[in-house]
This record gives C-alpha cells, structure tokens and sequence, in this order.
C-alpha cells in the first residue's frame, strides 16, 4: 500500500466549506483509514475566508489531533 511505501503516520484530509459533495468522500476515507488502523484528521476551511477557520484555530486543532494520538509536538 502507498501508506506503507511512504511511511505515514496519518491523514490529513482538508474539506472546503462549499463542497458538500466531499460528504460521501470523507466516509469511505474514514472507513479505509479505519480499517487500515491509521488516525484521520478532518477538517473545513474555506481558503478565500481567512476567518472562517483562522491558522490560530487550525493549528490548536493539530496539537490536539497529535495530542489524543499520544504524539509530542516538535520542538
């Protein structure tokens, strides 16, 4: 699997807010990740709204995704 080949930790899989259509996509996404018992991280921004999910706010949302990981931060 390409997981493997390059060795990833987990996914990330970054929506945009007015694609409703990635709905269906981010339940087959969790359902593999799941079954290939690999952390998936999701999460909505818009990249034309720098206030709808503000870098401050998506950046406490990674420290807390690698947190419940059991994950330290880099330093």
């Amino acid at each position: 699997a390409m997981s493997n080949d390059y060795q990833i930790d987990c996914v990330f899989f970054p929506g945009h807010k007015g694609h409703k259509d990635q709905g269906g996509n981010i339940g087959y996404l969790r359902e593999l990740c799941r079954d290939m018992e690999m952390p998936l991280f999701s999460f909505t921004s818009d990249i034309f709204d720098p206030f709808y999910l503000p870098v401050d706010q998506l950046q406490h949302k990674i420290a807390e995704f690698f947190a419940a990981q059991g994950w330290k931060p880099l330093k």
